[in-house]
């Protein structure tokens, strides 16, 4: 434990490149590297297939002093209310220092979506004419409304004059917009800056969490639960010790019963999929 906090304190000292090569040398990105895979594409874990630009960016923002949190690798490793937790993540045969990483890039990556980050589903021209165009899909002609109004004043439309409209707006798609990338909010007063809740923080990081565990429990066959241990195997529980640890609730209770985080699950998880899209500044 305290050679694992001096390796990191020489790691922050060092050349930014040098030091996570020697992260990544050390296999701290292991359990990180499956929720790269996840949104940013690349299966299996090795040198060639790693995302290298999340993971390079994720450790960059962490030895700059970018990650704002309430809690430390000290608080992690050490702090008596945390012991528990300490022990359902050994019981469940998992590296306690690759950990730390897992906790810190999802404490970020929920944190700069949802506290930092800009909604801009109705702020992009590309993200607007391709959700218009999907939900025109393959509609008949007679069954889309057109109205323009000029100065207050109805403009009539015929029929040919919709079906005019209707190629032109095919036509523009194709040529501007199908292939186009869909974040052009770079100009001023185009940020719609949304704070979510805590509750919508924690019902991501479970959903990052729950797909973790899983990948490591049935792709890579790395949960053993050592059941002698006398150790939690709830990872609800654990999923909640971990809610308190980022500092996303100060009540107690989360660290001994799971009930307070499952009662936010079951309102928050269904909220969680009608989120607009989000940009944020450090995980597109």
């Amino acid at each position: 434990m305290e050679k694992f906090i001096a390796k990191e304190l020489e790691l922050k000292e060092m050349e930014v490149i040098d030091s996570f090569n020697e992260a990544d040398n050390n296999k701290w990105f292991e359990y990180v590297s499956i929720l790269t895979y996840r949104y940013y594409g690349c299966e299996g874990y090795d040198e060639d297939t790693m995302w290298f630009g999340t993971l390079y960016s994720f450790w960059h923002r962490y030895v700059a002093g970018c990650i704002k949190c309430k809690f430390s690798i000290v608080t992690y490793l050490k702090d008596d209310r945390y012991s528990e937790m300490r022990k359902t993540i050994k019981a469940f045969g998992l590296d306690i220092e690759k950990f730390w990483y897992l906790l810190l890039f999802i404490y970020d990556y929920v944190s700069d979506k949802l506290s930092n980050g800009n909604t801009i589903t109705n702020t992009s021209k590309t993200i607007f004419a391709q959700n218009l165009m999907k939900q025109i899909g393959d509609s008949d002609v007679e069954d889309v409304e057109i109205i323009i109004k000029n100065k207050g004043k109805k403009i009539p439309i015929s029929d040919v004059g919709k079906m005019s409209i209707i190629t032109m707006l095919l036509e523009g798609y194709n040529n501007l917009y199908k292939d186009a990338y869909g974040y052009d909010i770079n100009f001023p007063g185009s940020n719609d800056i949304k704070i979510f809740s805590f509750s919508y923080h924690m019902a991501m990081a479970v959903d990052m969490l729950e797909y973790t565990f899983n990948h490591i429990d049935k792709k890579w066959n790395m949960i053993h639960p050592d059941k002698s241990s006398g150790a939690s195997l709830n990872k609800m529980l654990l999923y909640s010790q971990i809610m308190h640890l980022y500092r996303w609730t100060e009540n107690d209770n989360f660290l001994y019963d799971d009930s307070s985080l499952k009662g936010v699950l079951k309102i928050y998880k269904k909220k969680l999929k009608n989120l607009p899209e989000i940009v944020s500044n450090g995980y597109w």
